[in-house]
């Protein structure tokens, strides 16, 4: 079975979804879903697709892969978006593990495999007991086969068991609309160092100054997606923190600050391109706008972006101040 084929047989929606965007994308799509063979590119790919639907759905017009000549270069950026007379581009960003976490990440893909293989028309709770826990421990096809006797024996709802000493389910949903089991819970732990995003040699920083001269030669606004789909080690304040500033705590005053050190201000490139970083964390979308003055986003987006603009509890004080005086 394909990664295609697998995907498929999970998300029965997948033809009908890409029913609905433009026939020239929909043949990108298609032919890179067929075509890789690599899980961790393929998620990408769908990535790109989620990316794709969430402009599409907000209303823009959305392009997969247009090309763009800047001297003798070609640069193909993944989307470009346009709305109201303005063509923006966009690139998305995946949060990539370290090693240690890709290991993690690859025993809990297989044991939620193994899991919907299972012939049971229900959704099942994963909780971990021990949230880091060392996986040469643990043996997945025997934790699936504990795991499929429970549930000849004990299928009915709010059923719970626990297994190893550290795997707690649950069904929370019996129903004939599943072919199989299905898994639900705060399944992945990758963690990521925010520190990591903000080096010079990181992917994130990578992205954030590759269209430079395609941004200068064509004055265009500049956005970076980025679509979680589980806990990830980075939440909305962290983002906020690697866009804006660090959070500083003084202890003798007892008081919490956010210095200017953040990429919109100390990545030079970052600064003048980057009109903001979009940040979908399941089905919640954050925005981190760049409060640059020379912004290229015209102000109907910008304003259709502000709208979920993200304000941390320790907000930097530029951010912080201009959202007061935009709103008061």
């Amino acid at each position: 079975m394909t990664l295609l084929e697998k995907y498929q047989e999970n998300h029965p929606d997948l033809n009908e979804r890409l029913e609905r965007i433009d026939e020239k994308s929909r043949k990108k799509f298609i032919k890179k879903l067929k075509r890789e063979k690599d899980k961790s590119n393929f998620i990408a790919i769908v990535t790109e697709l989620q990316c794709y639907e969430f402009f599409f759905n907000s209303g823009f017009k959305v392009e997969f892969e247009r090309g763009y000549s800047v001297g003798s270069k070609r640069l193909t950026p993944d989307f470009t978006i346009s709305k109201n007379g303005q063509d923006a581009i966009v690139e998305v960003v995946r949060l990539n593990p370290t090693e240690k976490d890709s290991k993690r990440n690859n025993f809990e893909s297989l044991l939620m495999e193994g899991i919907e293989e299972l012939k049971k028309k229900c959704v099942i709770k994963i909780d971990f007991i021990n949230e880091y826990f060392d996986e040469d421990l643990y043996d997945i096809k025997s934790i699936v086969n504990d795991l499929e006797i429970w549930l000849e024996q004990s299928f009915y709802l709010n059923s719970k068991i626990t297994l190893c000493d550290n795997f707690r389910f649950e069904i929370i949903d019996i129903n004939d609309i599943y072919d199989h089991a299905c898994v639900y819970g705060n399944f992945n732990s990758i963690d990521i160092d925010p520190r990591r995003l903000k080096s010079d040699k990181s992917l994130f920083v990578s992205k954030l100054e590759k269209y430079d001269e395609l941004i200068q030669h064509y004055n265009l606004p500049y956005v970076v997606f980025i679509k979680i789909d589980f806990h990830a080690g980075i939440n909305e304040n962290e983002m906020f923190w690697t866009m804006y500033g660090d959070s500083l705590l003084y202890d003798h005053l007892n008081k919490r600050e956010s210095a200017l050190n953040g990429l919109f201000y100390a990545n030079k490139i970052g600064k003048e391109n980057v009109s903001g970083v979009l940040l979908i964390v399941g089905s919640k979308a954050s925005y981190y706008k760049n409060f640059y003055f020379l912004n290229k986003l015209s102000k109907e987006i910008d304003d259709e972006f502000g709208k979920m603009q993200f304000f941390s509890d320790v907000p930097n004080k530029f951010v912080y101040l201009r959202g007061v005086r935009k709103n008061g």
